[in-house]
């Protein structure tokens, strides 16, 4: 989705720039977050590790993110929200906001994740007969299509905007909450179930594979500047 942002971007204007000092704090945080998930899969293939070893280094890390991940929303939301803050236009900033009030907002959050827990529970129950009858492997599914099907256009609007802050923001910013809210939060609700298998040991290629992706947008991203 990132890319397809500096793509659609990319067509209309030939160099866009956002905010390097965003960028820099979400390289940072991804690099460390993707060591997080290294060192229990390596503990696994290149040392010996004790009898439940992985899964007490698994729920320490996830303990540890999920801090860090308050830690960055502070960051974002009290001390720094200013770099944070999207760019608006000056029409934009003398047009009247719209107002939701607490409650509001407490009744479509509500709402919202109650249709996307009954959207979740659907799929994933459909997944297995859909790998059967395609021969579809777990990893092209989790890898490919879940994440295409459950994306919006945001990203890509961004861009063609020439809002690349924001196109960050839902790409990038959506993988750190993925790594350091989400997939702690499953591992410690597989502790609480005592279900010593939900750790943060993956497969090694798809480590490697996610370090390096990591690598590429860092490079990418490391300049402030962007084209198609």
């Amino acid at each position: 989705m990132l890319g397809l942002g500096f793509l659609a971007g990319g067509l209309k204007a030939m160099e866009q720039s956002y905010n390097e000092m965003v960028s820099g704090t979400y390289s940072s945080l991804l690099i460390l977050a993707v060591a997080g998930l290294i060192f229990p899969t390596a503990s696994q293939l290149l040392a010996k590790p004790l009898e439940h070893g992985i899964v007490r280094q698994s729920r320490g890390t996830a303990i540890v993110f999920i801090v860090l991940y308050m830690a960055l929303l502070y960051f974002q939301l009290r001390t720094h929200k200013l770099l944070f803050a999207e760019v608006q236009d000056d029409e934009e900033e003398d047009a009247p906001a719209p107002k939701l009030t607490l409650w509001g907002a407490f009744a479509i959050t509500s709402v919202t994740t109650t249709l996307i827990g009954f959207h979740t529970y659907f799929a994933t129950n459909n997944l297995e007969e859909l790998m059967n009858s395609t021969g579809l492997t777990k990893s092209f599914v989790g890898v490919v299509l879940i994440p295409l099907f459950t994306n919006d256009p945001e990203p890509i609007m961004s861009g063609w905007r020439n809002d690349m802050d924001t196109c960050l923001q839902a790409t990038i910013g959506k993988c750190i909450q993925t790594v350091l809210f989400v997939i702690p939060i499953v591992v410690l609700i597989g502790w609480g179930m005592g279900i010593d298998e939900m750790s943060l040991e993956f497969d090694g290629f798809e480590v490697a594979a996610l370090f390096a992706s990591v690598l590429y947008i860092n490079f990418l991203t490391g300049n402030g500047k962007s084209n198609w």
